[in-house]
């Protein structure tokens, strides 16, 4: 059967266990931001105060992005609050912090060496609720420059992982440099992050490299239509045990409430060592969500 015909046929909610589950690895699931206050009425209660929703939210889910990170560098005794929050409830939870624009955009890539190290000392204050820090690349940086991500990538920090994000869109055009620069890449511990918004589907056999993975998934207009790219999701996550994944990460960019319900159905789906968001279950009705 063609891989086709068999992602045609898969149905999201009927997957076999041992299609269901990626074992010696851990898949992290969660959102953008934990900050939202739309949000309320769905993971949080309409009362719960801003404060408290990283303690919720840590409750529910494995793992978030910090975008506010790439605004301003982190202080230091801010990430050893977030780290002390979250051990309380969640010893699996990982933060995937942005490195600052001032050291990716503002500067030649690689040269403010001073405010990397700062960024560095203040996110390794989280410890090990510590995931993968994203290089976002500036939408100037060409292909033709992955040399320069290269270079980057081989003075980052062992003990850390990374992942860059490509975001001029002839990286997805001339894949011949993007394929040069995943190979390169696998000598060291930065990986190229995955979008999955099917305007950007990549051949991840030839990009993935490391011991972990980050995958931002973009929903289409109802839950229904992502149904096979999910099926497709849970089947890969559960072969690249096989490429040594041991972590993998995925992200939910979308309105508020459908992530919720999407990554609720992922959940369901994968099943195993895997957190099922209870909070959202008590206020789905409310809501008028269907599943």
């Amino acid at each position: 059967m063609s891989n086709h015909l068999k992602l045609k046929s898969m149905n999201l909610l009927k997957l076999q266990p041992s299609q269901r589950r990626s074992e010696g690895g851990r898949i992290h699931l969660g959102l953008p931001t934990w900050e939202s206050a739309l949000l309320r009425g769905t993971l949080y209660d309409y009362g719960c105060p801003i404060d408290a929703f990283l303690f919720h939210y840590a409750s529910q889910f494995d793992a978030v992005e910090m975008a506010s990170t790439f605004s301003d560098l982190p202080y230091a005794s801010d990430m050893k609050k977030l780290k002390a929050l979250v051990a309380e409830v969640n010893e699996n939870f990982r933060f995937c912090p942005i490195i600052p624009r001032r050291v990716s955009h503002e500067f030649p890539l690689g040269e403010n060496d001073h405010d990397m190290r700062e960024f560095l000392a203040a996110v390794g204050m989280l410890g090990v609720h510590l995931g993968p820090i994203v290089l976002r690349l500036p939408e100037t940086l060409r292909p033709e420059n992955w040399q320069s991500v290269l270079r980057f990538a081989r003075r980052c920090p062992k003990e850390k992982r990374f992942v860059v994000h490509l975001t001029h869109t002839d990286w997805f055009k001339k894949t011949e440099c993007l394929f040069l620069l995943a190979a390169a890449l696998k000598e060291t511990t930065m990986n190229i992050l995955v979008e999955d918004d099917f305007l950007r589907e990549l051949p991840l056999k030839k990009i993935i490299g490391g011991d972990h993975l980050m995958i931002r998934f973009r929903g289409r207009q109802n839950l229904n239509q992502d149904d096979q790219r999910l099926a497709m999701w849970v089947y890969r996550l559960g072969e690249y045990k096989a490429f040594g994944i041991k972590n993998s990460y995925f992200f939910l960019n979308e309105q508020e409430e459908r992530c919720l319900a999407i990554l609720r159905r992922m959940a369901i789906t994968i099943g195993g060592d895997i957190r099922l968001p209870e909070k959202f279950d008590e206020n789905a009705d409310q809501m008028r969500f269907q599943f």
